[in-house]
Formats: C-alpha cells, sequence, structure tokens
C-alpha cells in the first residue's frame, strides 16, 4: 500500500488478540471497556503507525499491562 511506505511500526495481531482474549474473555468485552468500535480496533491493529509513540498504540499497551515494544513487530 503506496499510502503506508513510511511507516515502519505494525501491531502484532496475534499477540494483541492472545492477550485481550486471556485478560478480557473477548473482543467485544475490550472494545466496551475501551471505549472502542470494533471497527477502529481493526483498524488500529491493522493499519501502520509512524511512530511508537501515538496515544492509540499507548492506550492498548496500557490496557494490557504490556509496553509499546512487546506489541509492536
Amino acid at each position: 500500500m503506496q499510502r503506508y511506505v513510511n511507516c515502519p511500526f505494525r501491531v502484532n495481531k496475534e499477540v494483541v488478540k492472545r492477550e485481550i482474549v486471556y485478560k478480557y474473555g473477548s473482543l467485544k468485552n475490550y472494545c466496551k471497556h475501551a471505549g472502542y468500535s470494533r471497527a477502529r480496533f481493526y483498524q488500529i491493529i491493522s493499519t501502520p503507525h509512524l511512530s511508537k509513540e501515538v496515544k492509540c498504540l499507548k492506550d492498548l499497551a496500557k490496557d494490557l499491562n504490556m509496553s509499546v515494544d512487546d506489541i509492536v513487530l
């Protein structure tokens, strides 16, 4: 995708989903807790990010009690 050529940070989807299901029981419960729609959640984990300091990545890592480096490839 030409649009995201300069975005080096991608979320490790399998790790994030596994941790969410372990800690919250389901993606639906996590999205309700975080105040996201499922579409927004999948947008966060599917699109590359320019920096590790993006608010959505920090919030996701904080909710999972992990560091941003643990959830980024």
